[in-house]
């Protein structure tokens, strides 16, 4: 299972983005999104943390993804490598 960890603020339409692509890619990866308030204690030790310029921060499994406009492909890249096919 992948965690994705989303450090969102009040009225972040980027914020609502991510947590929809990734709700979206939840359909066919793994994952589990766990939000967090960027005013909380453990929203501020996270912007400290990466140094992120803009909201959302999204983090898989602890590691920084982005931040700002989630990149779907790096979000896609996530998932198990395509099964190779064997030629005949």
């Amino acid at each position: 299972m992948i965690e994705i960890t989303v450090v969102e603020g009040p009225a972040c339409h980027l914020c609502q983005d991510a947590a929809a692509t990734i709700a979206e890619q939840g359909r066919t990866l793994p994952v589990t999104l766990r939000t967090v308030q960027v005013t909380s204690q453990e929203g501020r030790e996270l912007l400290g943390r990466t140094r992120a310029q803009l909201l959302p921060i999204v983090l898989v499994d602890g590691e920084l993804l982005g931040w700002g406009r989630l990149s779907r492909g790096k979000l896609a890249a996530l998932g198990p490598p395509a099964q190779a096919q064997e030629v005949r």
